[in-house]
């Protein structure tokens, strides 16, 4: 194949063309015009089965505007055997390639051609591995005619899979820009001599083929695997619409919990500040009973300068007595009232005995009062 490439003569790329579709990047083919109506009218003259070609032609890299430019020039018939001995042998094929050499020796081999007589134009993987095996070159075309639905176009090696073109080049059809003669195509695929009126009749045929062709690039027709996705777009965006809206799910947790947390904390800072406000109140009274002089004998009993005298259970008695707190009462007075003066532990004591917070009392509470021994 390499020894092949290394024919290809100098030329320059025909002027004389008309694009079909697009211009493909980085490969730019050109079709010759007297060609393509022989291998036209070749597909069309047996569509019961299909029919292969190799093309030959020329190969010039580096082109105008860069990549590489085929020339599809000549065509050599190749046989395609029954199902049973496999469609293309390499003998068929090594055959063809000793035509080539011999009828074409200052041209390459550019491709093969296929037609698909009432197919279409996609390829089976048989025809794919075909490609791989005897044109592994990454210029070598494939050229697919369906002549049925008069359907054709290029095929190239695109990332390791045979894609089409989206278009090609077809020149020649007046004048022809190489120095030498173009070959004759195929075998039986060059028009034979005909009468006027049948040579009108192909060159119209031909004409609506390429219009075709070019419709075709222009607008692809729909094919069934595009009805199909439309209609599953139809499907999804219709359950869309008719779905009905999710109810919306809102975990308030995590703004309930802290808020909670913090009502808490204020009722009971609350509390507390009521229950402070009470013994302010209880402060102030006994301030106020304080400031007062000192009663003479003959004043109102009870009142007495020093505190009232308890009697508190003995030692090592287990009777507890109860005391009713009174507006004015203190932890404090309390405990020198039933256990004598007193320091702080022994108020301590008292207070840790009734389990009190610190040495809060209030109007209306009742303290056990134990032995002193059975003080903690």
């Amino acid at each position: 194949m390499a020894a092949e490439a290394q024919q290809q003569i100098a030329f320059e790329e025909p002027p004389d063309f008309f694009e079909v579709g697009s211009e493909e990047p980085g490969l730019r083919i050109y079709l010759r015009y007297d060609l393509f109506r022989a291998l036209d009218e070749y597909a069309v003259r047996d569509t019961s089965r299909e029919l292969a070609a190799l093309l030959v032609g020329q190969v010039h890299e580096g082109g105008q505007g860069g990549g590489n430019c085929i020339v599809v020039e000549d065509a050599i018939e190749v046989g395609v055997a029954d199902e049973r001995e496999g469609r293309f042998s390499p003998r068929v094929w090594q055959h063809a390639r000793r035509v080539a050499r011999t009828r074409y020796a200052n041209k390459v081999i550019v491709g093969w051609y296929h037609t698909h007589p009432g197919t279409g134009l996609d390829l089976s993987q048989e025809e794919r591995e075909v490609h791989k095996t005897f044109f592994p070159e990454a210029w070598q075309v494939m050229y697919v005619v369906d002549p049925v639905s008069r359907d054709r176009n290029f095929y190239r090696q695109q990332e390791s899979r045979l894609g089409g073109v989206r278009g090609f080049r077809i020149f020649g059809k007046e004048t022809s820009n190489f120095k030498e003669k173009p070959a004759s195509a195929a075998p039986q695929a060059a028009p034979p001599a005909a009468q006027a009126k049948e040579e009108g009749l192909r060159e119209r045929y031909l004409e609506r083929s390429l219009e075709k062709i070019m419709r075709a690039q222009r607008r692809p027709p729909l094919r069934p695997v595009d009805l199909l996705i439309i209609l599953l777009l139809l499907i999804n965006l219709l359950a869309m619409m008719l779905r009905p809206a999710p109810v919306a799910k809102v975990d308030m947790s995590q703004v309930t919990g802290p808020m909670g947390r913090m009502s808490n904390e204020v009722n009971r800072i609350g509390k507390r500040v009521e229950a402070l406000e009470r013994h302010l109140k209880d402060l102030q009274v006994l301030d106020e009973q304080i400031a007062q002089p000192t009663p003479d004998a003959s004043a109102t009993p009870g009142m007495s300068s020093t505190p009232e005298v308890g009697i508190a259970p003995a030692e090592g008695s287990k009777e507890i007595h109860e005391h009713l707190v009174k507006e004015g009462d203190t932890l404090s007075l309390i405990a020198e009232k039933y256990y004598g003066p007193s320091g702080s532990s022994l108020v301590g004591a008292l207070a840790k005995y009734n389990k009190l917070r610190g040495n809060e009392i209030f109007p209306g509470d009742t303290l056990k009062i134990p032995s002193r021994d059975h003080l903690p």
